[in-house]
């Protein structure tokens, strides 16, 4: 591995990383919406934790987005950092599949601060409806922009559209755990107990659906079934 793909592995785990992080952020912003507090202040200060979080790793994201664009160019033009610069190589880059997905990623990544900054200047706690929809929005936006590159974009449509499912499923999972542990020091034993009931409630689907589209798209890769266990990419795929 040289130099380049380790930057643009690096630069993947950064947009997956900000991705996690404002899906699963969202998702626990939903389900505290309702929980049992001792005051409106209990609600707003989680919830303001919540969003910093989700702020810091957006703007991981953004910049990740941008460095996976450089990466991929200074990959292409060999021709050291400066490389990187190359107009041709740019250009190649951005009108390329490879450019869409950088470019929507960074526009969905800015969406989501924008809608951030708005939420700290309101100082009052987030409406489960818009935690919803925003997060429906952006996990739409994600998951279609994971349809367009990788060894699967081969594949039929619904078969993309069940591997979107299942990453943005697997990502909000990730992205949730860290709030979720936040918890256990800023709420009572009353919320804490509501939000840990209501998150479990709402797992139940998404769990089930990550499950049969891991299961789906591994049939659909590795031909023979067997294939899972007799061959390395099988075996990488087991194990993830």
């Amino acid at each position: 591995m040289d130099i380049w793909q380790l930057g643009i592995v690096l630069a993947k785990l950064g947009v997956y990383l900000g991705t996690a992080s404002i899906l699963g952020g969202g998702w626990v912003l939903a389900i505290t919406h309702n929980i049992r507090c001792n005051a409106k202040t209990e609600t707003l200060q989680y919830q303001s934790m919540i969003l910093k979080y989700m702020c810091y790793f957006a703007i991981l994201g953004l910049i990740s987005s941008i460095l996976a664009v450089f990466m991929q160019v200074g990959s292409l033009s060999q021709a050291g950092l400066v490389g990187m610069l190359d107009p041709v190589m740019a250009e190649f880059v951005l009108q390329s599949t490879l450019g869409d997905v950088a470019i929507g990623r960074l526009l969905l990544f800015v969406a989501a601060l924008l809608f951030f900054l708005y939420v700290f200047k309101q100082n009052k706690p987030i409406s489960s409806l818009v935690c919803v929809l925003l997060l429906t929005s952006l996990a739409i936006g994600f998951g279609y922009t994971f349809t367009l590159t990788g060894h699967v974009n081969h594949l039929e449509v619904g078969y993309r559209l069940v591997l979107a499912t299942h990453i943005v499923f697997g990502l909000s999972w990730v992205g949730a755990l860290w709030p979720l542990s936040k918890a256990f020091v800023h709420m009572t034993t009353m919320a804490l107990y509501d939000a840990m009931h209501q998150f479990g409630r709402s797992a139940v689907y998404p769990v089930m659906i990550l499950i049969i589209g891991g299961a789906t798209i591994a049939w659909q890769l590795v031909t023979p079934i067997s294939g899972l266990l007799t061959t390395a990419y099988g075996f990488t795929l087991l194990l993830k």
